[in-house]
């Protein structure tokens, strides 16, 4: 009888040893799957901030040489090409450590960090770029003004800059959406496994 208690006994030790192995292989897995998940966040921010630069990197050279070609002056081609320049260096650091390997390495917490300033800086963008725009926009309907040699020519210019305003505001709208979206799914996961753990 006693025999057969501790028999007993050591099998249920042996359940209980294997059932806790099991759960420490699914928390692993757990996280390995939260982790990827996070991965492919950062991935698709990335990716996007990727195109942008790559998109401002080909703006400055075309805007530049089109500019001189339709006459425009060397102040406004040279203020133009200054704030793509901006553009360019400031998306870049927007999302400098916001990275696919700091997902492996860093905690929740830092990755959640790295996250909420990303999504700050795209944000403080806005205070700068839209003065700077309007700025623009005036001098540029100068430009076309000064540079058109008949009413029909400045309607093609304005025109022209219209569609192209309307495309290239809606694309950087769209892609700023995509950021946002990424970056509040990245907090809410991490909010929702902390609150898991607890």
């Amino acid at each position: 009888m006693e025999q057969h208690l501790s028999q007993e006994m050591e099998e249920m030790k042996q359940q209980i040893s294997l059932l806790k192995e099991k759960l420490e292989n699914q928390n692993i897995i757990n996280e390995q799957i939260f982790r990827n998940t996070l991965k492919d966040k950062v991935s698709n921010i990335n990716r996007t901030a990727l195109i942008q630069c790559t998109i401002l990197i080909a703006a400055i050279p075309i805007c530049f040489f089109n500019l001189e070609n339709i006459g425009a002056s060397m102040a406004f081609n040279l203020f133009t090409n200054i704030f793509l320049l901006i553009a360019l260096v400031y998306t870049w650091w927007s999302h400098k450590g916001l990275n696919t390997k700091a997902i492996v390495t860093d905690d929740l917490i830092k990755t959640a960090e790295k996250a909420i300033r990303t999504r700050k800086l795209y944000k403080h963008w806005y205070y700068f770029s839209y003065p700077w725009l309007f700025v623009w926009l005036i001098w540029l309907g100068w430009e076309f003004y000064n540079i058109s040699e008949n009413i029909y020519m400045l309607i093609g210019l304005t025109a022209g800059a219209l569609i192209g305003g309307i495309v290239g505001g809606t694309w950087g709208w769209l892609q700023k959406r995509k950021i946002f979206q990424n970056i509040d799914d990245i907090l809410t996961q991490i909010k929702n496994i902390q609150e898991t753990d607890k």
